[in-house]
């Protein structure tokens, strides 16, 4: 598990990174010393910096058919299983919300919004929507008002 550069050390990093663009060699290498010892004294070293670069950012991910697919999937046997029980819970959902892609997990809000943007793609991708009319009328509800029932 790589480390985390804490904020302030990302700040003063942040600072001195476009200093290694400098046209005069001596100025380059007081940044790189500089970097050196920002990072000393933070107990890291350039492979924790190395790392916070190459590690994946929490931005938005590809879009990838093949987890929409599962996810949709899921989505249809919840709502089977919940038709088939006649009707809809009555109580608000105990989960803060769902994992989407990696292991954090997002708000229902940022759910509801991600799950109209991938039907919303799907009829760009494939010519055809996936969600019925009132299932997109519940999901921007929710998208909305962030409740989940």
């Amino acid at each position: 598990m790589a480390l985390v550069i804490p904020a302030d050390i990302a700040t003063k990093l942040a600072k001195l990174l476009p200093r290694l663009g400098s046209e005069h060699v001596g100025e380059v290498v007081a940044t790189v010393r500089a970097i050196g010892r920002t990072l000393s004294a933070a107990g890291l070293d350039w492979h924790a910096l190395a790392a916070a670069v190459e590690a994946p950012s929490s931005g938005p991910r590809p879009f990838d058919l093949s987890t929409f697919a599962d996810m949709m999937a899921e989505a249809a046997q919840a709502t089977t299983a919940r038709d088939d029980a006649g009707k809809a819970p009555e109580a608000p959902a105990r989960a803060w919300g769902m994992k989407l892609g990696e292991d954090r997990v997002e708000p229902w809000t940022t759910v509801a919004q991600h799950a109209l943007m991938l039907d919303w793609t799907f009829l760009k991708a494939q010519g055809g929507r996936i969600l019925t009319k009132e299932e997109r009328r519940r999901l921007k509800e929710w998208a909305r008002l962030g409740l989940l029932t």
